[in-house]
């Protein structure tokens, strides 16, 4: 689980993507050549990183479906904390969740973790394809959760592991060339 949350955050962090959306999908996630090397990007390369990335996810996920993961995120924390929580009482807390990232305008903010510890063999193609599969798989996710009135502990229950989903190979292999990219 602590693998796919760190590699949510490659997609979460970067990308800022809660509160972040667009509409159609598809793409070259960033402009910069493919071959070029994580760990000697310029100032100037690591902002047009972040904003080629949040583009590019913004693209992919929709404001709703990235406040519908906001709303499921809340629901997980807070029936961690109090089991005892009713559905009635996830169902609110989902939805005050998914209302207010919906009326909270995104700040853009992109934060890109420390390049300068990547090997030399990490490279723009490898986040690239990172980005990709990793927004690839967490739209299949989103896909699967239902709307806030749909949650339950039942569906909770049933659908435990859907954010304990492997990361993209493509990921891991980044992760190990890049381990404080995400942090």
């Amino acid at each position: 689980m602590l693998n796919r949350v760190k590699a949510l955050g490659v997609t979460l962090l970067v990308s800022g993507i809660i509160g972040c959306g667009g509409s159609s999908g598809g793409g070259s996630v960033t402009g910069i050549p493919a071959s070029t090397s994580l760990m000697t990007l310029t100032p100037a390369q690591k902002t047009q990183l972040c904003n080629d990335v949040s583009a590019y996810v913004s693209k992919n996920i929709s404001d709703a479906d990235g406040c519908k993961l906001s709303g499921l995120l809340t629901v997980i924390l807070a029936a961690g904390l109090d089991p005892t929580l009713t559905d009635a009482d996830l169902q609110s807390a989902c939805t005050q969740a998914v209302t207010s990232c919906n009326s909270t305008p995104s700040t853009g903010e992109c934060t890109l973790g420390d390049t300068s510890t990547c090997s030399a063999d990490a490279t723009i193609g490898d986040l690239n394809m990172c980005i990709s599969d990793d927004t690839a798989l967490l739209k299949s996710v989103i896909a699967k959760v239902p709307a806030c009135s749909g949650i339950t502990k039942a569906w909770l229950d049933a659908n435990a592991n859907l954010l304990a989903t492997p990361a993209p190979a493509s990921c891991t292999s980044l992760d190990a060339k890049c381990p404080d990219l995400m942090n």
